[in-house]
């Protein structure tokens, strides 16, 4: 097998990701050592929060909106790493809470395609549930 096809969740590239998410669920949006300055963050469904955002700041922008949204309870919650030279994923459960009464508590994975400099240049997030992503954000 190709080196760069290799994946684990030690590899450099998958510590640096959960790092970055460590300190995002710790209310820091400084991710500039994991995240590239025009890295793609794509949101899928069909709820005013879907689509892509391109750069460091409208993310910032997005984190910022669904913190607003879930008065802070918004909390992607890490269960397992895997990384390469090219990519790492991410299995996760989300749970929010919004002041209306709607709560979320979905299965996810997140994809990062990393970059040959080793910073993320690109997100995809596939949820178990996106009905109820959909209804969530609407």
């Amino acid at each position: 097998m190709r080196k760069d096809r290799e994946m684990s969740d030690t590899h450099p590239n998958a510590i640096k990701l959960r790092d970055a998410i460590d300190a995002i669920n710790r209310g820091s949006l400084d991710v500039g050592d994991a995240f590239a300055p025009d890295i793609v963050w794509r949101i899928v469904g069909d709820h005013p929060l879907a689509g892509d955002y391109h750069d460091l700041a409208e993310w910032r922008a997005l984190m910022r909106r669904r913190a607003q949204l879930t008065d802070g309870t918004y909390r992607p919650q890490p269960q397992a790493w895997l990384g390469s030279d090219r990519h790492v994923f991410c299995f996760l459960r989300l749970t929010a809470r919004r002041g209306d009464g709607r709560e979320i508590d979905t299965s996810h994975v997140a994809v990062f395609r990393m970059g040959d400099d080793g910073l993320a240049h690109e997100f995809w997030d596939v949820s178990s549930d996106q009905d109820t992503e959909d209804a969530f954000w609407a």
